[in-house]
């Protein structure tokens, strides 16, 4: 069985950084540097953000085999140096190409594999919400939709980050109260319904859970209830909520994000920590200098260690 830990390293962590469960895009190949350079050259001195975002996912909806392999190739270039960007401005696009592949005309299993690992898979979960939102109708049973995930692929990150998707619509078709809705996944084994529930989790997030479909407003936008929710789902809300309050840049410190992991109930701050410190390990581009840096913001030394050490226990893993 899939331990708790690893589940959280399927889904928080930016999956080119591990390396045993990295796939090798095997379509898209000629897509090269100096292309993804160009782009970044053509979205200086603009919103960058935005200029990156629509030239993206332009690019993708013309050549969608590519789409791995460009968010690929942009976290190569971040991490080298040769870029300089937070590198989580691309989790949003990550997802918005799924829904572009989704949306395309292609098969979801051949959408899924060109959606490649990189940016926490979120193109994965971009697709699966996109595919599921025109399929399948609000009241449809959580068991029809585990089930689509079990025929898409046979590939373990694949079907983990296919329930997360499955996560999100559960909460954007049901509007019943949050834990009822993370109950719905309580007949999967622990490391799928974490999946599941952490999917549950980030749509509620958005603030427009129970509409219908999924939402397109930014993650993180209202605070995840994880002291009101049974014992049995505090772990994967408050490694959520680390994750989430550091989901997009400028959202707030990464010192205020660490001390709210330090002051929840001590038995939830390693959870915590684990969602949290994934994303300054992708905001830096994995720089260890620049972590250093956010750890040696933190007030005490206990806390600055803490920190430290749940860095280099995801990077190790």
């Amino acid at each position: 069985m899939m331990s708790r830990w690893k589940t959280l390293l399927l889904l928080f962590i930016p999956i080119i950084i591990l390396s045993g469960y990295l796939i090798k895009i095997s379509i898209g190949q000629n897509l090269n540097k100096q292309e993804v350079l160009k782009i970044s050259q053509e979205c200086l001195g603009t919103d960058r953000v935005n200029c990156l975002n629509n030239k993206i996912i332009s690019y993708i909806s013309k050549y969608p085999d590519r789409t791995g392999k460009i968010f690929e190739t942009f976290w190569d270039l971040e991490k080298s140096g040769k870029l300089s960007d937070d590198p989580r401005i691309f989790s949003d696009t990550a997802h918005e190409a799924g829904m572009i592949l989704a949306d395309n005309n292609i098969s979801i299993d051949k959408a899924l594999i060109f959606c490649g690992t990189a940016f926490k898979q979120g193109c994965i979960h971009g697709a699966v919400m996109e595919y599921i939102d025109g399929k399948y109708p609000s009241g449809i049973e959580e068991s029809k939709l585990f089930d689509l995930c079990r025929t898409i692929s046979s590939e373990n990150h694949i079907y983990i980050n296919c329930l997360h998707g499955v996560g999100h619509e559960l909460a954007a078709k049901n509007k019943t109260p949050i834990q009822t809705v993370l109950g719905l996944c309580g007949s999967l084994s622990d490391e799928e319904r974490f999946a599941c529930e952490s999917g549950v989790l980030m749509e509620y997030s958005k603030g427009t859970a129970g509409s219908g479909m999924h939402s397109h407003m930014l993650i993180g936008k209202k605070d995840l209830p994880c002291s009101e929710l049974d014992e049995k789902y505090k772990s994967v809300c408050y490694a959520s909520a680390g994750s989430y309050r550091q989901y997009e840049p400028a959202h707030e410190e990464f010192s205020k994000s660490y001390n709210f992991c330090f002051s929840i109930p001590k038995e939830y701050t390693n959870d915590c920590l684990t969602g949290l410190s994934e994303r300054a390990i992708l905001a830096s581009a994995e720089n260890q200098q620049k972590l250093n840096i956010i750890c040696e913001k933190l007030e005490s030394e206990d806390n600055k260690s803490a920190c430290i050490r749940s860095i280099q226990k995801i990077l190790i893993d």
